[in-house]
């Protein structure tokens, strides 16, 4: 009986996936490519010779409305560092559309391999192609994919490849607010090998952009980081539908921003030391991994629902686990609401003005953490 319940379920789950993956294809399909034209518009004036003036708000976004061939009524900024301009560089010898399918086809294959790395079963990767996230950083043709594929290559291979875990990780730094647990996880948990390549690889990749782009480049992102937080805040009200983060949730809540900051400050806190105590006391590194990549939803005040791409990640480190030594109750109807999370999220927001990706992301934690105690680690 238990058997044909569990068939049943895969069943109804199998349908599910091929049903959403008819949105994502669409999607793919049907690509405007908004914000990779952020990407590309710095390749361009790199290419140019004139890599600096990607820090300049407003060239940077005529270039970008040039490239789209229309003007926006909203500003879109560069808010990376130099060595993802390096990184980026090919897109701009290829016509846009090109390379917005070629830069998307490219992430998507990284993402779509990271995952069934994790998790190598069929079911896992058709899961992940038809994961919501997939269709929210289509929507926006974002870089959510390779941030992913990043992520979770560099823990997939932290011990067993500590060189290509290192340069997973290294890359990674192109995202910074994504990259400090990650990082601080190598050094709690006394990954040498590891740490050495991702800091030769972070340090290569900076030094390299500074030789090919020049120095001034740096200097420029340097003195612009306090103007690029200031754009970020005071753009709130303009992005508080798509940003997911504890922050947003609590401020559209209560409409109180001191309150807000408090929140997210000490939620950043708490999933700080419990990472850290997770990499210093669990043997389970599924369940380490599960913790790690859906605390780090919630660390940042700025993540937006591009963004959601990442939770393919504990979902996959989750799901494998719970293929290795069985499920707890409870805990399916947690990963299905956490799989849907990025449209229901959407959703939910539009008709009710209520965030709930936080509070999702804490239940799924709270789960993981039910899990790592209740059940004795892998042979």
């Amino acid at each position: 009986m238990n058997y044909k319940k569990s068939l049943a379920t895969e069943r109804l789950l199998i349908f599910l996936a091929i049903f959403l993956m008819t949105f994502n294809v669409i999607a793919f399909v049907r690509m405007s490519g908004i914000d990779f034209s952020i990407l590309y518009a710095a390749s361009s004036l790199a290419l140019q010779g004139q890599p600096s003036l990607v820090y300049d708000v407003e060239v940077h976004h005529q270039t970008l409305e040039t490239v789209m061939g229309t003007e926006l009524p909203y500003l879109l900024g560069w808010f990376y560092p130099p060595h993802y301009i390096l990184m980026t560089l090919p897109a701009g010898l290829l016509p846009f559309k090109i390379s917005l399918y070629f830069f998307i086809s490219l992430t998507l294959a990284a993402y779509a391999f990271t995952i069934y790395k994790i998790a190598p079963h069929p079911t896992a990767l058709l899961l992940a192609l038809s994961f919501p996230g997939v269709l929210m950083n289509l929507n926006w043709a974002q870089n959510g994919f390779l941030l992913a594929s990043l992520m979770g290559l560099g823990l997939h291979f932290i011990d067993k490849r500590p060189m290509i875990a290192g340069l997973m990780l290294g890359i990674l730094s192109f995202k910074p607010q994504y990259a400090i647990l990650p990082y601080l996880v190598l050094l709690i948990g006394r990954h040498w090998k590891t740490l050495f390549w991702t800091t030769f690889f972070s340090l290569l990749l900076m030094f390299t952009s500074a030789l090919i782009l020049g120095t001034e480049v740096w200097f420029k992102y340097i003195h612009q980081i306090p103007v690029i937080r200031e754009l970020i805040a005071n753009d709130w009200i303009n992005v508080n539908g798509i940003n997911v983060s504890p922050y947003t949730t609590i401020r559209l809540f209560s409409y109180d921003t001191d309150l807000a900051a408090t929140i997210q400050t000490l939620l950043s806190f708490m999933v700080v030391i419990l990472v850290i105590w997770t990499w210093i006391k669990a043997r389970n590194d599924y369940l380490r991994n599960t913790i790690l990549t859906s605390g780090i939803t919630l660390l940042s005040p700025y993540i937006l629902v591009y963004d959601l791409t990442l939770l393919a990640l504990p979902l996959a480190f989750y799901g494998w686990d719970i293929y290795q030594r069985g499920k707890l109750p409870g805990e399916l109807p947690v990963l299905i609401f956490t799989f849907l999370l990025p449209i229901a999220n959407t959703i939910i927001v539009e008709s009710s003005g209520i965030q709930i990706t936080s509070v999702a992301v804490l239940v799924l934690l709270a789960m993981a953490i039910r899990r790592l105690t209740s059940l004795s680690p892998v042979a």
